[in-house]
């Protein structure tokens, strides 16, 4: 499904939010549609040079973590967390 220009912005707006709570100090991340989900590429820096990560997510998910749905943003944030694992982090 075709995702307008106005939904990208705001999947990516949503997701850069969510990566900032991380604390990667040094990042980058684009955001595609997938179907009805996104797909998201983030590279971020590890300890011997950069590392890419792709993580699919579900557009309902997102959409709601966009509302203010602290629980699904917590959600999200541990999904992400968890597959960018190696990155490192600012402490």
């Amino acid at each position: 499904m075709q995702k307008s220009a106005t939904e990208v912005a705001r999947a990516r707006e949503i997701l850069h939010q969510l990566l900032d709570r991380l604390g990667l100090p040094v990042y980058r991340f684009a955001v595609e549609a997938a179907g009805e989900n996104w797909r998201i590429l983030v590279e971020c820096e590890v300890a011997d040079g950069w590392q890419g990560v792709r993580i699919e997510i579900r557009s309902e998910l997102l959409s709601q973590a966009g509302t203010g749905n602290r629980q699904v943003r917590d959600s999200l944030a541990g999904q992400l967390d968890e597959a960018l694992c190696d990155c490192l982090r600012v402490v």
